[in-house]
């Protein structure tokens, strides 16, 4: 006689194997793959290997790392600038096996500095997959040098060839550029890469920064996350993240720096240690000291100086009232566009050299940039006030004089080097006088002339280069601004047209029973 088996419970029916519980809840979640133990469970699944000890080990969950692998698990597009040897490039190669591995049909190009940094990264796939538990070890179908392919899901990750044409044609999951200021087809890639962008694949962006580069596509599309310029989410990683690393360890690997590999780099120890192992996110992007064109020990110095201001007034900022007896000059670089470059104002005591106002918005029109800096010039008597003559500045130039402001840089002034009665056309004129503007500048900041209270536009001091690309013009690198020095440098040539006395001056009367269609040809006219 048969005996009837028992009815399972509902627990016993609904029991599902701890290796499949494994698989459900790596493929939901990321962060879970990576460290299980940060919920509650005691195990580990990805392990890499120790560049220094060459061991095998857990990849561990520092905090950088933890904020760079949620932002990948929820496919959010990001860009990296970080120090050396911080885990990036693992955390990617791990990213890119959970991809291939719980995501069917998934492709996953890597594009590093060169073919064989490219292999690097297929290579710490592999070994990432390899030492994965055994039933988290999905099999491949292909495992060449150069890609491997899962035969369940159908993914693959390839490394990308350094060529021009890399990545043209390819519907991708995740895009993935490791080291990409050093790319040498960087640019050319992006296009090719950018379609699959524009698709919704996912773009993962991270680099050390190239100091013999004044302009990279990795700086500018670094600098444009920063300023929300565009979807990319920044993170910066110096050097100190990674547990264990204090300033002793700092001084040694310094000083530890082979001389072949310092020569190859040309670069100086300090350059080379701000490029490899940056403490600050201002150190990692600023251009090295051979570029620059300001002095770096006395910008850092000028720091101490800045503070927040007494006053704001709307888009006004003061830091120094007016005061009695006290000569200013003012100068304004217009902005081309509304929410693009930055529209600056400044004021300045021509004794002093400290800016004691100014106005620094890249969301004003050139109208309101008039009518708050003619507001911002009352304060301080109608001081001298040069406007670059740009295209957006002529507009600056004509509210001014519809709001009676008479005392304006004349062109002609600068032509003749001194104030002349027969001024006639406002405006100053950048195109020569460029080098002596920046010139006598970089000379006022290098000898600690020149005062800047604003955090943000002292900032802008640091991005300043001469470009060897353009004969080293001085300008700002690419995905930066330069307004606020212009506007500074203008306001330091005021200082030789104005008097320091509290007698009376030479103003200009171009404006003086002038109609406005007549105006407007001085400001066509002769240019």
């Amino acid at each position: 006689m048969k005996t009837k088996s028992k009815p399972k419970t509902k627990k016993e029916s609904l029991h599902i194997a701890p290796e499949v519980q494994d698989l459900i809840k790596c493929k939901a979640s990321f962060l879970y793959f990576l460290w299980p133990k940060r919920l509650g469970e005691d195990k580990h699944f990805v392990y890499i290997k120790d560049s220094t000890t060459m061991q095998t080990v857990a990849l561990e969950d520092w905090p950088h790392l933890v904020k760079l692998a949620t932002d990948w698990g929820s496919f959010i597009d990001t860009i990296t600038c970080k120090s050396r040897q911080v885990g990036y490039t693992w955390l990617d190669a791990a990213h890119d096996v959970w991809l291939a591995q719980f995501h069917n049909s998934s492709m996953i190009p890597t594009f590093s500095q060169g073919e064989q940094e490219a292999k690097d990264v297929v290579e710490k796939c592999k070994f990432i997959r390899d030492h994965l538990p055994p039933h988290l070890q999905l099999e491949l179908k292909s495992d060449a040098s150069q890609s491997m392919i899962y035969k369940t899901t159908g993914s693959e990750i390839r490394a990308m060839p350094s060529t021009e044409k890399a990545g043209r044609g390819i519907t991708a999951t995740k895009l993935s550029f490791d080291e990409h200021a050093f790319h040498p087809y960087a640019e050319a890639n992006w296009v090719a890469a950018k379609p699959t962008v524009d698709a919704g694949g996912h773009l993962v962006i991270g680099s050390t920064n190239d100091k013999k580069k004044a302009i990279t596509l990795f700086k500018a599309l670094f600098k444009d996350a920063l300023a929300g310029r565009n979807n990319l989410k920044p993170h910066f990683i110096p050097w100190d993240a990674r547990p264990g690393r204090n300033q002793e360890w700092y001084e040694r690997v310094k000083r530890d720096i082979p001389s072949d590999v310092l020569a190859a780099s040309g670069l100086t120890p300090e350059a080379y240690m701000e490029q490899e192992y940056p403490r600050t996110l201002e150190e990692a992007l600023s251009p090295s000291q051979a570029l620059a064109a300001f002095d770096f020990k006395s910008l850092n110095d000028m720091k101490l100086d800045c503070r927040a201001p007494v006053e704001t007034i709307g888009p006004i900022n003061i830091w120094q009232k007016y005061s009695v007896g006290k000569t200013y000059v003012a100068f304004t670089d217009t902005s081309h566009g509304v929410g693009q470059d930055d529209a600056v104002t400044v004021v300045l005591d021509a004794v002093t050299g400290y800016v004691v106002a100014d106005i620094h918005s890249n969301v004003i029109s050139p109208e309101e940039l008039a009518y708050q800096s003619v507001e911002l010039l009352k304060l301080y008597k109608e001081p001298l006030w040069g406007i670059e003559d740009n295209d957006w500045g002529a507009i600056v130039i004509l509210r001014a004089h519809d709001m009676g402001y008479k005392n304006l840089f004349m062109r002609e002034w600068q032509k003749a080097g001194k104030v002349t009665l027969d001024g006639k056309t406002p405006g100053w004129h950048t195109d020569r006088s460029r080098i002596v503007l920046f010139g006598e500048l970089i000379a006022g900041i290098g000898d600690r002339l020149v005062t800047i209270p604003s955090e943000r536009g002292l900032g802008q001091f640091f991005d300043c280069i001469r470009n060897p690309e353009k004969n080293g013009r001085i300008e700002a690198i690419q995905g930066s601004h330069d307004d606020y020095p212009m506007a500074v440098g203008g306001a330091w040539q005021m200082r030789k047209y104005t008097s320091f006395s509290t007698g009376p001056r030479p103003v200009g009367n171009a404006f003086k029973k002038k109609k406005k269609d007549t105006f407007l040809e001085l400001l066509r006219g002769n240019r």
